[in-house]
């Protein structure tokens, strides 16, 4: 668990929250979450609203599981192990900039600048650029979601919508075993 520097965590936060529903707009699948660190509670300034709560993100990802073990033969549940710590930051970068304008790119190099900075590093060895930093900060777990977008798309098509994500963690629901050979 990577602890930042408040600055850090404070200008990371603001350069994710600026690309952010760009971000969101990409994602295949509306029925893929994230654990979102803010509330619904508007503050005077804020003319917005930020979306929905953990706890009512969690609800609406239990309801949609509750629905496959009504509709579907089969269940299937998947965690991917080692996911932050298996993460290509150079792939990440590839990933996020195509969901982005060209009009980000200083905003993506200061954000991956970051990243480098507060991620773990072995003694005296240069930066492996594997690897997100494990932290309880929203703005890596939106780069973690949105990494996985593309397995998103191909659940999408394959299970014709009927699988959801919350992080690295996978339900799928299906009616026939042969669908299975597919995914």
């Amino acid at each position: 668990m990577v602890i930042p520097q408040p600055v850090d965590a404070l200008v990371m936060q603001v350069l994710v929250e600026s690309i952010a529903d760009d971000v969101l707009e990409s994602q295949p699948s509306k029925k893929a979450f994230y654990s979102r660190s803010k509330h619904t509670i508007l503050k005077p300034h804020e003319i917005s609203e930020y979306g929905l709560t953990l706890r009512a993100l969690w609800i609406k990802l239990q309801k949609i599981i509750y629905k496959f073990s009504k509709d579907k033969e089969f269940i299937i549940t998947t965690d991917l192990s080692n996911y932050y710590d298996s993460i290509d930051i150079r792939e990440l970068k590839k990933v996020l900039t195509s969901y982005l304008n060209s009009h980000s790119e200083v905003v993506i190099d200061l954000l991956f600048g970051i990243i480098e900075n507060i991620s773990w590093h072995p003694d005296y060895l240069p930066y492996s650029g594997r690897g997100l930093p494990t932290s309880n900060l929203e703005a890596i777990r939106l780069l973690a979601h949105s990494f996985l977008f593309e397995v998103d798309a191909v659940l999408k098509e394959n299970t014709e919508d009927c699988f959801t994500r919350w992080m690295d963690d996978i339900v799928i629901g299906l009616i026939q075993k042969r669908k299975l050979v597919k995914l």
